[in-house]
């Protein structure tokens, strides 16, 4: 079927515009989406190359190796030669008071107290002991204390807290026999010990 138009200037413009359409709307189907006709791109991708693991060549062990963690040492302070070692006295005419000082700057503080007719009461104490000049810090970090007979024979000890302490200590030596002198600075309580024989 043909449709005869008469071409006026409008009917031309008409024309073209309706040929317009036309040649755009053949270039789409689906609904107005754009065909194509290019086949879909995949980006291949290259397999991993397998991995082998080998086992370790194994080696002799060398008995006097410990492969077990030790423990780390206690922090200790600093303590002079001249005061390592164990020291007994008391305060006063007293004695029952022994302390032990170490090289590595650790001490040990025995008491025993006793009533005449009464229990005995002891106090163990071990800590860090720093010297600086004639200045000494105790700080204890464990302290037990026992009473003789127990009061309770389950818990022959009990723990105690301890506070550190300052001391001023002098040492002293006549006829061969080196005394340390100890005077609590909050106190002012002195204490005399005399260096242990071997």
């Amino acid at each position: 079927m043909f449709i005869t138009l008469r071409q006026t200037g409008s009917h031309r413009m008409l024309l073209l515009v309706v040929a317009g359409v036309l040649l755009l709307s053949g270039c789409r189907s689906d609904g107005g989406q754009e065909a194509t006709d290019a086949p879909l791109q995949t980006t291949a991708q290259a397999e991993p190359e397998p991995q082998t693991t080998t086992d370790p060549v194994p080696t002799e062990v060398d008995p006097t190796v410990t492969t077990e963690e030790e423990p780390p040492p206690a922090a200790g302070g600093y303590v002079p030669d001249e005061l390592v070692g164990a020291w007994t006295g008391g305060p006063g005419s007293r004695s029952g008071f022994r302390y032990e000082f170490h090289a590595d700057g650790t001490y040990r503080f025995t008491g025993i107290l006793q009533q005449a007719g009464g229990p005995t009461f002891l106090l163990e104490e071990t800590g860090v002991v720093d010297v600086s000049g004639s200045s000494m810090r105790l700080e204890p970090l464990e302290a037990q204390f026992r009473r003789d007979p127990p009061s309770s024979p389950a818990a022959p000890f009990k723990e105690v807290q301890r506070s550190p302490r300052t001391v001023t200590w002098e040492l002293t030596a006549a006829a061969g026999i080196e005394v340390l002198r100890l005077i609590d600075e909050a106190s002012g309580g002195e204490s005399s010990f005399v260096r242990d024989t071997p």
